[in-house]
């Protein structure tokens, strides 16, 4: 898991989990809540508050997971990987501030 593919790969296949986790804590603690409080900021619940059904956002998450997954396999350098890693990223990061911002303008 020390070398970059195995980490690259690693990162890719939970990516999606570990961001959605990273967003999620550094949100609570802006808040002021304590990390580990539960709340309704995680990336589905914020998906079902912009109307989609839970089957629709189940099957999101798992487009987003198995997109990120294929390209672990796929994709065959370490260098590859971080370009493809930091280009998910940017698309989950992308996806989770749309959420927010839509969400804060139904309040």
């Amino acid at each position: 898991l020390i070398s970059g593919g195995k980490l690259a790969t690693t990162a890719l296949v939970l990516g999606l989990p570990l961001f959605d986790a990273i967003v999620v804590i550094i949100s609570r603690l802006l808040r002021g809540q304590k990390p580990w409080q539960a709340d309704k900021s995680h990336l589905h619940h914020r998906l079902l508050r912009l109307g989609l059904t839970p089957s629709r956002t189940t099957l999101l998450v798992l487009l987003m997971s198995a997109i990120a997954g294929a390209t672990a396999l796929i994709l065959q350098t370490a260098v590859g990987k971080s370009v493809a890693l930091l280009t998910i990223g940017a698309v989950f990061a992308v996806i989770v501030f749309v959420s927010i911002f839509l969400d804060k303008r139904r309040a």
